[in-house]
Order: structure tokens, then C-alpha cells, then sequence
């Protein structure tokens, strides 16, 4: 992983060997100035979520390694949470479900609390945003068969509701890249949907959609960030 802090002008690289090395998917800034990085290492067994924490100065001041099985497994979204800990969303390979959104709490120094694994109609799925949400809950977005996936947490990982979203019979990728909780209490996502359009979709409290845009060509890229 390279880590570049530009204003302070320092560059830094962890990785930890295997045939791939280590992957970041995500970084945040922490309450304190440091920095948290979710990604994946890759050994001769498979994929693994790991959790970096890391100094202003850009030195590793700890890391956590998951899922040492023999499956693939990674995270792509990192936030930390209200009480000083963090929480990641990704993937998680289940020889029974295929790939299902995996959903780990950790306390302040990288340590598990919980997990959640979500899966519908053994298809493969992927987490790629979440949100802790006002109620101390968790928003979470991704994919389930090749469209657009919304879950909703309790504080305990436990799954309240989920909704497909832009559930249209048209071919072509889909799937949520990032969301954020808006200030009417609803959801903004962005990502793509076929036959390859960046979107845009506004949801209400319960996941239910109110409007969806999509964006230039279908070109198979999505979007990947939203405010």
C-alpha cells in the first residue's frame, strides 16, 4: 500500500509479503488527526481484511488482520464510529452462499466486537459503503446479483430492512459504490446502472426510492463517491 501525506510531505508503504501484497481500498481521518486504512493482504491461502492505524507522520501504529481463512475476503469501506471504534463493510467468501457483504465492528485499537455476513438468494454480494447513521445504526451499499443493494443495521450489525434499488430488467452492470445519510434522514447513493450509466438515487428513511438520475454514456463506469 503506498500512503502519501501531501501536506506534511512524507510517503510511506506497508505490506506484509504474500504472492499479491496489500491492497487499501479506504482511508478516513480519525478524531484524533491520525489516519484508519481498510484494504486486503494477500497470502498463499487467499485475501484477508486488514485494519492499518496510522500516525500524522505516517508511521503504522498498529494493524489487525481478518478472516485468516482460506477464502477471500476484503474490506472496501472504513469509518469510524461514535465510540471511538470502527466499522467495515466488503466481502466475504461463504463455501455454502458464495460472496456475501461482510460486516465488521472493532473497538478503538482494531480489535473485533462483531460480524455480520448478508446474503440474498446465495448470489454473490459486495459491500462497498457504509455509514454509521443517526440512530447508531449502520447504512450499507453494495451489490446482490448484479443490482444496486441497500441494508440497514441495528448498532448490533443485526439487519433491520434492505432494498434493491433500480431494479430494471435492463442488462449490464449495477451496483452501489458510496452513500451517505442526507439531512431529511434518507440516503444518497451513487454507483451504476445498466447497461452501464453512473446513477444517482435518493431514498427516503426506509430505503424506498424517490428519485434516480443517471448520468452521460453507458460506458460501464460507475460512480464512486457522493456528499
Amino acid at each position: 500500500i503506498p500512503f502519501v501525506g501531501f501536506g506534511q510531505g512524507w510517503t510511506n508503504t506497508f505490506n506484509y509479503g504474500g504472492e499479491k501484497g496489500t491492497r487499501g481500498y479506504s482511508i478516513k481521518q480519525t478524531t484524533n488527526g491520525d489516519y484508519i486504512l481498510g484494504g486486503c493482504w494477500d497470502d498463499n491461502n487467499g485475501s484477508h481484511g486488514i485494519l492499518l492505524k496510522i500516525n500524522t507522520d505516517g508511521t503504522l501504529q498498529w494493524d489487525q488482520l481478518f478472516g485468516m481463512g482460506n477464502n477471500h475476503e476484503n474490506f472496501e469501506s472504513v469509518e469510524e464510529t461514535n465510540d471511538g471504534g470502527y466499522i467495515l463493510c466488503g466481502v466475504k467468501d461463504n463455501p455454502v452462499t458464495d460472496w456475501d457483504v461482510w460486516l465488521v465492528k472493532t473497538d478503538i485499537n482494531g480489535n473485533q466486537e462483531w460480524e455480520q455476513h448478508f446474503d440474498l438468494n446465495n448470489t454473490n454480494d459486495e459491500g462497498r459503503s457504509v455509514q454509521q447513521t443517526d440512530d447508531g445504526g449502520y447504512i450499507i451499499t453494495g451489490k446482490t446479483d448484479n443490482k444496486i443493494w441497500l441494508i440497514k443495521t441495528g448498532g448490533n450489525g443485526n439487519q433491520q430492512w434492505n432494498q434493491i434499488l433500480d431494479s430494471t430488467t435492463t442488462n449490464g452492470s449495477k451496483g452501489g459504490y458510496s452513500l451517505e445519510q442526507t439531512s431529511d434522514g434518507g440516503y444518497i447513493i451513487v454507483g451504476i446502472s445498466g447497461p452501464g450509466y453512473p446513477c444517482l438515487i435518493k431514498t427516503d428513511g426506509n430505503g424506498n426510492q424517490q428519485w434516480t438520475q443517471t448520468f452521460g454514456n453507458p460506458s460501464e463506469n460507475p460512480g464512486t463517491s457522493v456528499q
